[in-house]
């Protein structure tokens, strides 16, 4: 565990990755986010009526009164087709990541359990999923993993393993590096994982 306490030993495992430069994770795609959502503040943006069932398509959001960061941002997300995933992240900000039974939204789900509570919780992707399992699973499921694009509900266990497997170091872990040494790992899984993947 002593590495886990030494974040320029993260750093260096990372450099030294072998793995393709378009496989590396991407600091400039992904910068460290530096604020947390709160269920409270969830819970106090649908008492203002701020979040309500349609969120995104509702008066709230689609007027003009938004500022132009919020329009540009609302923008964004429409362009992509993904205005209906807040409502997975904003589930995950109020329920527990271990709660979860089904795969539907379960990438959204953890990040927003990360957004309340990115010490404890971490974020998750089938590159960091396929890096962890192939140390974690039997040969013959290894295969599946290396050609893994979406989660599957047989996914979910493994999720929750690298889930618990992060929480566990937690404990050897300095308060004040926690969040850097879950990014360094993140970082290092997401790159592994992107490298291996098979097509």
């Amino acid at each position: 565990m002593n590495v886990l306490k030494n974040l320029n030993e993260l750093s260096e495992i990372y450099s030294n990755l072998t793995c393709s430069s378009a496989s590396r994770f991407d600091e400039s795609k992904y910068p460290p986010i530096q604020y947390s959502i709160s269920s409270l503040e969830i819970k106090k943006m649908e008492s203002q009526g701020i979040l309500i069932d349609d969120l995104l398509n509702s008066e709230n959001f689609t007027n003009k009164k938004r500022t132009p960061l919020e329009r540009l941002l609302y923008s964004i997300i429409w362009k992509q087709g993904d205005l209906k995933k807040i409502h997975h992240i904003i589930n995950g900000i109020r329920s527990n990541a271990s709660e979860y039974s089904d795969c539907q939204g379960i990438v959204f789900q953890q990040f927003g359990s990360h957004l309340s509570n990115s010490q404890e919780e971490p974020i998750i992707d089938q590159h960091v999923i396929r890096a962890f399992g192939v140390a974690h699973v039997d040969l013959d499921e290894i295969q599946g993993l290396l050609k893994m694009s979406t989660f599957r509900k047989k996914d979910l266990p493994l999720i929750h393993q690298y889930s618990n497997w992060l929480r566990n170091l937690n404990v050897y872990i300095k308060e004040s590096n926690k969040q850097s040494v879950i990014r360094w790992i993140d970082k290092i899984l997401f790159s592994l994982g992107k490298d291996i993947k098979v097509s």
